[in-house]
């Protein structure tokens, strides 16, 4: 079995931030590198790229949550841990390189082994094994109050009612979401997740801030009685912070 070894890259905020570096540990690449999520209308390697990024991030700011013990002591710093994607997606052998305690290792341990399988690197076309190193770096960061910021999108603002029509939801979905600061600049949003909820049926769908064709074609089909759940994440003084929207679809 081939084995290739690198780092990964991004960078992912929840409520405290988290950074994961790059860097390339070997001369030899596979042809085709690791894809996370559904990117199955991604063609170029730079759109594949990004649409992994963003689904990276999407499960990360859902998953991964900081410690109880290791806020309340205030604990920060960074946990490295390493792990392979074997030739199926799946991923395993993960260890921890480092720990800063307070269930920081056990936290990024865990969300970390409990991701679904990716798309595997693939060499001279066949499916490979690579390692990847994610550093984590828990960072505690002062609350910013989210109300400071406007959101529009089409008809819909701040005080628009938590209510639409069918008609009105496939309208919104033809529509970008821009959220500006107290200055009335436009702030760009990191990531977006929209989740669906119908009865017992539920869908969760991560974009790098666009509302993409998989968001809109969910909208578009959304049934009378069903939510949708917008959580946004923007980019403020190094930080993310999340706007959440809610509404029912009537």
């Amino acid at each position: 079995m081939m084995m290739w070894r690198a780092l990964f890259s991004t960078s992912i905020f929840i409520f405290y931030t988290i950074y994961i570096g790059i860097a390339q540990t070997t001369a030899i690449q596979p042809d085709e590198s690791p894809v996370f999520g559904n990117c199955n209308s991604s063609k170029s390697k730079k759109e594949l790229y990004d649409c992994s990024i963003s689904n990276l991030t999407m499960y990360l700011n859902t998953a991964l949550h900081y410690p109880t013990v290791a806020r309340e002591n205030n604990i920060q710093g960074r946990v490295k841990v390493q792990f392979a994607i074997d030739s199926l997606g799946k991923v395993g052998d993960a260890k921890l390189l480092n720990d800063l305690g307070g269930n920081c290792g056990a936290e990024a341990l865990r969300v970390i082994t409990s991701m679904p399988a990716w798309k595997p690197a693939r060499h001279k076309g066949k499916p490979v094994t690579m390692y990847m190193t994610m550093p984590v770096n828990f960072i505690l960061s002062d609350e910013e109050n989210t109300q400071d910021y406007s959101f529009n999108w089409g008809l819909l603002t701040n005080d628009s009612l938590n209510t639409l029509t069918k008609e009105q939801l496939k309208e919104q979905a033809k529509l970008p979401i821009i959220i500006r600061d107290a200055s009335g600049n436009v702030v760009p949003l990191v990531s977006l997740m929209v989740e669906y909820n119908f009865g017992s049926r539920q869908k969760e769908i991560g974009s790098n801030g666009t509302i993409n064709e998989e968001i809109q074609a969910v909208l578009q089909k959304a049934k009378i009685g069903s939510t949708v759940k917008l959580h946004i994440f923007i980019a403020r003084n190094t930080r993310i912070l999340q706007i959440d929207k809610v509404y029912l679809i009537k």
